[in-house]
């Protein structure tokens, strides 16, 4: 008992300061998001936001969705729709009866139209319109695929395969090497409800002649999207960069865009960029009902209790972390 005494008299200071401040809770705590925190979003858009609607679209559907990177966790949320586009014919046939994606289409994508020599692998996710750099392969990759089999495909530019009313928010591109192409081909436009981009680049030239992961910054940049995350860095079968982009969050207008940018960094499991939507939202429109509850989701007792604790200086300006 006395022991216990003895501890709450040290940490009384931290109490007086909490009632100071009317502190009443973990402001600053934002909390390691976990799969369960995905689901509990999404189950949150389901009954209080159930008209809004997310289109993904999935280039390089080859394994689904449910093996869709980031973008997996969207197989729980009700009212979206989903394209997937695989050039393999039996693949193709396999997706439409998972019963996954809304519409499917079997068609060889590139920055063109037109011919082009398609590289299949043994190993099928390897499969490029761009030639495998065997002398790569050798010095870093053990058990490197040495049987390749060229043949003539014709391809379709991205923008001729879409149905044009059609306008995607989350974007998934695995296509082995020409995914910077496909970005490039498309019309401007075409961004400007994109949300997110989740796409595969190389940090070294795996395939000959492809971009590499500084190119792909360059047009993120010159295109209003900021680099978020890095994942997979992986020695496998190949080595590869999975790349998050993010369209500037400063383009927020409405509460549709509030939770899908809060949605990417739920989907991404990272706090700071959730508490920073928040944080951008009450800086430009002030207050929303919404913003306790996602507050809450992120570990904090209430939105606005956590943007109090961090002005806490003397000029009363924003002193936190996730500063907009």
């Amino acid at each position: 008992m006395n022991l216990i005494k003895e501890y709450l008299a040290r940490h009384a200071w931290v109490v007086r300061l909490a009632n100071k401040l009317k502190i009443k809770g973990h402001y600053g705590r934002v909390i390691r998001i976990e799969d369960k925190h995905v689901i509990y979003f999404i189950n949150f858009l389901n009954e209080f936001y159930p008209s809004l609607h997310v289109n993904l679209l999935d280039c390089g559907a080859l394994w689904g969705l449910k093996l869709c990177g980031i973008y997996s966790a969207l197989a729980h949320l009700k009212n979206k729709t989903v394209h997937g586009i695989e050039c393999n014919e039996e693949e193709a046939a396999k997706l439409r009866a998972s019963g996954e994606y809304d519409q499917v289409y079997c068609e060889a994508v590139a920055g063109y139209t037109g011919e082009a020599t398609l590289y299949v692998h043994e190993y099928k996710q390897l499969t490029s319109l761009k030639e495998y750099n065997q002398s790569f392969s050798d010095l870093f990759i053990a058990n490197a695929p040495d049987q390749v089999n060229p043949i003539k495909v014709k391809v379709k530019a991205l923008n001729e395969v879409l149905d044009k009313n059609v306008h995607y928010d989350f974007l998934k591109l695995n296509i082995e090497a020409i995914e910077l192409d496909l970005l490039k081909s498309l019309d401007d436009t075409f961004y400007d409800s994109v949300y997110a981009i989740y796409t595969e680049s190389q940090p070294m030239e795996i395939y000959k002649d492809a971009h590499m992961f500084d190119e792909l910054l360059v047009w993120a940049r010159e295109h209003h999207f900021m680099l978020l995350n890095v994942y997979n860095i992986s020695f496998g079968p190949q080595i590869d960069n999975h790349v998050l982009l993010v369209k500037d969050p400063r383009s927020i207008q409405t509460i549709d865009d509030l939770l899908k940018f809060y949605f990417i960094g739920i989907l991404s499991k990272d706090p700071d960029f959730c508490m920073y939507m928040l944080c951008m939202w009450y800086k430009k429109f002030g207050m929303h009902k919404c913003l306790d509850v996602l507050a809450r989701q992120l570990g904090c007792s209430s939105f606005k209790d956590y943007w109090d604790f961090f002005q806490i200086d003397a000029r009363g300006e924003y002193a936190g972390t996730c500063q907009p």
